[in-house]
């Protein structure tokens, strides 16, 4: 098979049938230059590459489905083993394995950063809730809940005849590492109207409770919720959030 001339000075000319079936992508690229040699149909564009389809040499540039991280050939791009990313990136959605050992230059411990795992936003309940499940725990440890209620429309009646949180306010269940099941004291959370935070009764649409909430719990079991409720056609919203720290 003749040897096709692809010397930088030595553009190649007109076509050759080298005989066969090609099997074999070319990309000749001049930083200088640009494409060098006939790009087939059209004409040599900078910065294309060769192409080869099986039957013919194109230019164009190439997909990402031409790339490859060597192993897979799938088209994903790997970066350094510790890249350093500056001005503004976008990650929309991210999947990561490990922890983050280092934040913003200080070494962290443990899981490294807190991730949020569980959110729960519920609008016009005029009911107790009871044993709710807010997260099944993957792994054994520490995790906190972030929550605030609000009435939303209040009680008929004067004063108005309700209790945000009836007689139990906001609990939390879980299950301990020695599997002993666990639901944290009643709590309402400062929020009756200024008053000390032991009840919200007499509720007017200001009314709201709140409040963090700290458990150990073991893997592969449920945190629950509790919120009660006392009054005739009270409406309250619930919004919680669980972070594993």
């Amino acid at each position: 098979m003749p040897t096709p001339n692809l010397g930088l000075n030595e553009p190649v000319i007109g076509s050759q049938n080298w005989g066969g079936t090609m099997n074999q992508n070319l990309s000749i690229i001049d930083t200088a230059c640009g494409l060098l040699g006939p790009s087939g149909p059209g004409n040599p564009t900078l910065g294309n590459v060769l192409i080869g389809n099986g039957s013919a040499f194109v230019s164009g540039v190439l997909a990402s489905s031409n790339l490859s991280n060597g192993v897979t050939g799938t088209g994903a791009v790997v970066l350094a083993a510790s890249p350093t990313l500056t001005g503004t990136v976008g990650l929309s959605i991210v999947t990561m394995t490990g922890a983050i050992t280092v934040y913003n230059g200080i070494a962290t411990v443990g899981k490294g950063v807190p991730a949020e795992y569980a959110i729960t936003d519920l609008t016009g309940q005029h009911a107790s809730i009871s044993s709710a499940v807010l997260y099944t725990t993957t792994t054994q440890g520490f995790y906190r809940i972030v929550w605030e209620a609000r009435v939303s429309l209040t009680d008929s009646g004067s004063p108005p005849a309700s209790t945000l949180g009836g007689s139990t306010g906001f609990q939390i269940g879980f299950t301990a590492p020695d599997s002993t099941s666990v639901t944290t004291p009643a709590w309402w959370g400062g929020g009756n109207n200024g008053s000390a935070p032991t009840s919200a009764s007499g509720n007017t649409a200001s009314t709201w409770v709140g409040g963090i909430v700290n458990v150990y719990a073991k893997a592969a079991s449920n945190i629950t919720y509790n919120f009660g409720y006392t009054g005739t056609n009270m409406q309250y919203s619930l919004h919680i959030r669980l972070e594993a720290l």
